[in-house]
């Protein structure tokens, strides 16, 4: 396929215009209380975002700027048939890590904060969420106490080795005795996924049913850069006579991307769409045989990777691995520059790529991505042949 200017502008319409039918499918009819207990509609994401709310953002009548409504105003928000946030006053600890972070022996401050918590099931036994920066923190409600923290952390102790703090289980046993039916609280992890079948088998024990929201899986757009050396290779092969290939060697230069994230919880982990505009450029040369007589050649070129992949990112308290495969375009916009200040056309070229990475708190990550590209050069007996790999910092915002 060749690169003209105006496939690169349908390409960009076409991208322009999924994005925002996503966007707008994304919103929904959801609903708000006040502190007097008044409901007000209002438009919010179809699907809880990962991380809670801080305002809810109403659009002006007027259409000017939009208005941000505290939640120091409200007692509940969500959609109705979807999800539901509760507002209350309950025991955090600011500034604190991810639940499960080995952390110094002293921890953080625990104060009341008003939070908004996502009720994942509702019965004799409720559970309710809160995700900030700091990970997921759980909170149990039954008959006799009210949005009760469940306690996890791990510390060093004085001989420097790591101790895991459980109380959220001893939490669990008391709560959710039900006559004697053992438990099994000990084994029970600090994940959504056995939380809840913790408190679904307790609601089940106490003759009541169980409203669980575990099927509403988190949704949300975010937005991410990537900066990293590129290792790339490149090489030409006659397919007619394949002896008279030149492999021009490897080089290292610097490659800059964006990331747009569509992620939907899966599992106790999230599956995401991404689509990885990336620029960067190579210069390769080596001696070749021209004529009887050894010359160096050299080549030189920018790129335009432009692919989608798909990733699934593993569960995990802190440090969350994964894995993505994606397929795209790559561009050549200035086409091939030769030591004889020749410019070589290069077609639209098919690439393939498979990464592995690790995110830190849904925010700074590492990847490692190896990239491979069809064919790229016009002639028919003429064949490129260019790989690379990618190691890159990321940062989400």
């Amino acid at each position: 396929m060749k690169y003209t200017p105006q496939l690169a502008t349908y390409l960009v319409i076409i991208i322009l215009s999924l994005s925002t039918a996503l966007l707008a499918q994304d919103q929904r009819n959801g609903y708000y209380l006040n502190a007097s207990g008044n409901r007000y509609s209002i438009i919010l994401p179809a699907t809880p975002a990962r991380a809670a709310p801080k305002v809810l953002t109403e659009a002006s009548a007027g259409g000017g700027n939009p208005v941000e409504i505290s939640l120091a105003d409200i007692s509940e928000f969500g959609v109705d048939g979807s999800y539901r946030y509760v507002v209350r006053a309950v025991e955090f600890a600011e500034g604190r890590q991810a639940a499960g972070a080995v952390t110094q022996r002293q921890s953080a401050t625990r104060a009341t904060t008003r939070l908004p918590l996502l009720e994942l099931a509702r019965g004799p036994a409720s559970l309710y969420l809160f995700r900030g920066s700091g990970g997921p923190q759980y909170y149990l409600s039954t008959e006799s106490e009210q949005f009760v923290a469940l306690l996890f952390d791990r510390f060093l102790n004085e001989d420097g080795d790591i101790v895991s703090d459980n109380r959220y289980q001893q939490q669990l046993r008391a709560a959710l005795d039900c006559g004697g039916t053992p438990k099994q609280m000990r084994g029970v992890q600090y994940t959504e996924r056995e939380l809840l079948n913790a408190v679904v088998a307790y609601n089940d024990c106490q003759g009541g049913t169980t409203r669980s929201l575990s099927n509403v899986r988190q949704k949300s757009f975010s937005l991410g850069v990537l900066l990293g050396p590129n290792i790339f290779n490149y090489a030409t092969e006659n397919s007619v006579q394949r002896t008279r290939g030149v492999d021009y060697g490897s080089g290292i230069d610097v490659r800059v991307g964006v990331e747009i994230i569509y992620g939907v919880g899966f599992g106790d982990g999230e599956a995401s769409v991404n689509f990885t505009p990336s620029y960067y450029s190579f210069s390769v040369e080596q001696e070749v045989e021209n004529l009887g007589r050894m010359s160096t050649a050299v080549l030189e070129s920018t790129a335009i990777d432009l692919p989608i992949g798909f990733r699934y990112v593993l569960p995990s308290k802190q440090l969350q691995p994964y894995g993505q495969l994606g397929i795209g375009y790559t561009l050549f916009p200035g086409g091939m520059q030769t030591s004889g200040n020749e410019e070589l056309e290069m077609n639209l070229a098919l690439s393939y790529n498979a990464a592995v990475g690790v995110l830190y708190n849904d925010r700074f990550g590492l990847r490692i991505t190896y990239n491979r590209l069809a064919d790229a050069l016009p002639a028919a007996a003429v064949k490129s042949k260019i790989s690379g790999i990618w190691i890159a910092g990321e940062y989400r915002f």
